[in-house]
């Protein structure tokens, strides 16, 4: 295995660490890529919980209200937004209202669902909200590991539904898990959502195309991964209330991976983008000689504006929104690298682009780090689909960019 110097990555783009799987699997020591390869496995693990009658007190059951309770899980109330988010999209449902919050609602009563997710047995607000809401009377399901306090506040026997976690899955590397287990919560008590083992095929499918053993050239979640890392000041906007779900979640995962991403509405970027070039026009224009007399022996330095260079490097995610509007919209930013995890490059297997170039090229240049894009004229099912994968394919990326952080 070759041994890679500090700033390899970026002397490289880190296309040369990325191309190497053998190195990227030895240093995956904190099960990282591991985990975030394990997306259709923790929706397929909760699709056979259902089928095993996890929720079957929910069937038939029309609630007042679900009340999802996070407690201190920045993952679960990532995907108690992703599963919001998707909701809105569904106008055929039955309309029960949802609220997200960080321990149990007051009003929560025995006419209510509670939905309890996070990685910590040990939570005491989850815990406590399991204990309330059982005592007064609400559905109770639970997507914390069953043990600990939460498992002794879920008590014995059918009062509480649980969803069991995998086992070799890190409890913080769930999200995908926590997003599945909320949508088939909403499918017991009414909305069509697509069988979950169906989901999970697809999402092992867009994995796959994303694995360590693929190329850069070939592979979005690498090539995604090495823009965010190599860029001073990546911007991830959005237009869609789906796309800016995922787009919050993809910020945190690449901040768990030590790698700084940003996250803005489109409206937003196209609002503070002039500024941004303005303020790092001043601070280039502060770096020039403008003295052709100074003498650095005589005079001293000189000094330095000491305002960074905000230039960001914009990147587009766009779900739910028909991406050829979007595109549109963010034509004022001059130039967008649109995030896309549904296919490689080159779909005739050659790795090459079709619309002309290398994909290297292409994102410098405002094009897909991935395929064709989502958005227009999706229906329910494919906007799931959709959405699941970029959010699987998202935590793969974040990995690779904390493997790119971890080697020396």
């Amino acid at each position: 295995m070759p041994d890679y110097p500090v700033g390899a990555t970026l002397d490289s783009g880190g296309a040369e660490i990325l191309d190497d799987p053998e190195a990227l699997r030895a240093r995956d020591t904190s099960g990282a890529l591991l985990g975030a390869a394990s997306g259709g496995a923790q929706i397929r693990a909760v699709a056979t919980a259902v089928e095993s009658g996890a929720l079957r007190s929910l069937e038939g059951f029309r609630p007042r209200a679900l009340s999802w309770v996070a407690g201190r899980s920045s993952q679960s109330a990532a995907a108690a937004g992703l599963v919001s988010a998707l909701l809105e999209r569904y106008e055929d449902g039955p309309g029960i209202p949802f609220s997200v919050s960080h321990e149990l609602p007051a009003w929560v009563g025995a006419l209510d669902v509670v939905v309890v997710s996070g990685a910590d047995a040990g939570d005491p607000v989850a815990a406590r909200a399991v204990a309330s809401a059982r005592a007064r009377g609400a559905a109770v399901v639970v997507d914390v590991p069953r043990e600990g306090p939460v498992a002794e506040a879920g008590g014995e026997g059918e009062a509480v539904c649980w969803f069991p976690p995998l086992p070799f899955v890190a409890p913080d590397r769930a999200f995908v898990r926590h997003a599945a287990a909320g949508l088939a919560v909403f499918g017991a008590l009414g909305w069509a959502v697509p069988p979950l083992a169906v989901l999970a095929d697809r999402v092992d499918e867009a994995i796959a195309s994303n694995g360590p053993d693929l190329a850069v050239a070939v592979n979005p979640a690498k090539l995604a991964a090495r823009e965010i890392a190599a860029a001073g000041f990546p911007l991830l906007v959005h237009e869609d209330a789906v796309s800016g779900a995922l787009a919050r979640r993809m910020v945190a995962a690449f901040a768990e991976a030590g790698t700084q991403l940003t996250e803005m509405p489109l409206a937003d970027a196209l609002r503070v983008a002039p500024l941004l070039r303005a303020r790092a026009a001043r601070a280039a224009d502060a770096e020039t000689p403008d003295d052709i007399f100074h003498d650095e022996f005589i005079d001293g330095p000189r000094k330095a504006s000491g305002a960074p260079s905000l230039v960001p490097t914009f990147l587009g995610l766009a779900v739910a929104a028909p991406r050829e509007r979007v595109e549109q919209l963010a034509a004022a930013l001059e130039s967008v690298s649109w995030v896309d995890f549904g296919d490689t490059p080159g779909d005739d297997g050659s790795g090459e682009n079709p619309s002309g170039g290398t994909p290297e090229s292409q994102a410098r240049e405002g094009y897909s780090l991935g395929g064709s894009g989502l958005g227009s004229s999706l229906d329910f099912g494919e906007l799931l689909e959709g959405a699941l994968v970029t959010a699987a394919c998202a935590e793969i990326a974040a990995a690779y960019a904390a493997l790119l952080n971890l080697m020396d």
